[in-house]
């Protein structure tokens, strides 16, 4: 299948690869609370998680028949950006699973789409949308619901302090990107 395929097979090969990566990234979480259980450092969870990835990314690229590499003016920029800002990522909610239950860490994390949406207010990106905030009050609360109704849930002030790290260094990932 050729990269600047636009057929119905391509659009919805494109849609299970995408389904496939929220799941993926979902899991992540799941990989997380394996990490805590078993004291993985971070550069060994992160080997492994990265390893695996690269691999399956490999993979879905030959069978797709996409390209291996970035364009060629995006190289060093997308190496970069992966090499740097998502292992820094990385490693630093790693560092907090260390300090706190994956819950707490998962918790905590899953803010960052309400730190990205007001970062790009504040940048001029975006502005406020009733649905906007209908979709950050829903994420909120759906936390909230979580926090007081799930189970054991701790983390210390060093752990919070590397998750928040991790969702700073995340949204400038995902607005950098």
């Amino acid at each position: 299948m050729n990269a600047d395929d636009d057929s119905p097979r391509a659009r919805r090969l494109d849609l299970v690869l995408g389904i496939a990566g929220a799941m993926a990234f979902g899991c992540t979480i799941l990989f997380s609370r394996t990490v805590a259980r078993d004291h993985l450092a971070p550069p060994v969870a992160l080997s492994i998680r990265f390893g695996v990835a690269g691999v399956l990314l490999l993979g879905v690229l030959v069978v797709t028949g996409r390209p291996l590499l970035p364009p060629r003016g995006e190289r060093l920029f997308a190496i970069l950006l992966g090499v740097v800002v998502y292992s820094a990522e990385s490693t630093t909610f790693y560092l907090a699973l260390e300090h706190g239950t994956a819950a707490a860490v998962a918790l905590i994390f899953y803010a960052y789409p309400a730190v990205i949406a007001v970062a790009e207010v504040l940048l001029g990106v975006m502005h406020w949308r009733a649905r906007t905030v209908l979709a950050l009050a829903l994420a909120v609360s759906g936390s909230a619901v979580v926090a007081i109704g799930g189970g054991h849930l701790a983390i210390s002030a060093r752990g919070v302090v590397f998750v928040c790290t991790s969702i700073a260094v995340f949204c400038v990932y995902v607005l950098a990107s």
